[in-house]
């Protein structure tokens, strides 16, 4: 390593030195960040209080989508995806091992990718016609409410377990 004078090494200078530290580094970062949205998703369950009936004029749709609120589903599945590697790291390991040789390796990835997410839309499909036989059922206050709590402590147990994982 080559110093000029009057000048220190950087307090960063040991990610020059160790090829994966930066990648350790933005693993501990997007861990310790999935950690927090894990645990803040699971506060707001558990502290989730019970909405006022809805009156003659509005229907519980209208309270559950109210205008503008949807575009803040999408930036909260957007984030989950975001903050959860295991998804990135299902299609690094996981859909390579099918690609067969002498094949454009991006294209069959791609083409693997969106079979996954049809196969993903078909099943949550499926999930929310099942869920609509039982929607009376889970619109129960102590139903809900026993459902937020086990939840809610479920996500927290889950964030304060990332965020205190140091195998990785």
């Amino acid at each position: 390593m080559c110093r000029l004078p009057g000048l220190r090494p950087s307090r960063f200078s040991r990610f020059r030195r160790d090829p994966y530290s930066n990648q350790r580094v933005a693993y501990s970062i997007v861990r310790l960040i999935g950690a927090c949205y894990l645990v803040y998703l699971g506060a707001r369950l558990l502290l989730y209080r019970r909405p006022p009936p809805p009156t003659e004029t509005e229907t519980a749709d209208d309270l559950h989508h109210p205008n503008g609120r949807t575009f803040s589903w999408f930036v909260r599945g957007f984030l989950t995806n975001l903050l959860n590697p295991k998804v990135g790291v299902f299609y690094v390991t996981f859909l390579p091992q099918f690609v067969p040789a002498g094949v454009n390796v991006v294209g069959f990835s791609v083409l693997l990718a969106v079979i996954h997410g049809v196969e993903g839309i078909l099943w949550f499909a499926a999930i929310t016609l099942s869920a609509q036989s039982f929607k009376r059922w889970l619109g129960q206050p102590v139903i809900l409410t026993w459902l937020n709590r086990v939840t809610g402590g479920a996500f927290v147990c889950f964030g304060v377990r990332l965020a205190f994982d140091q195998k990785r």
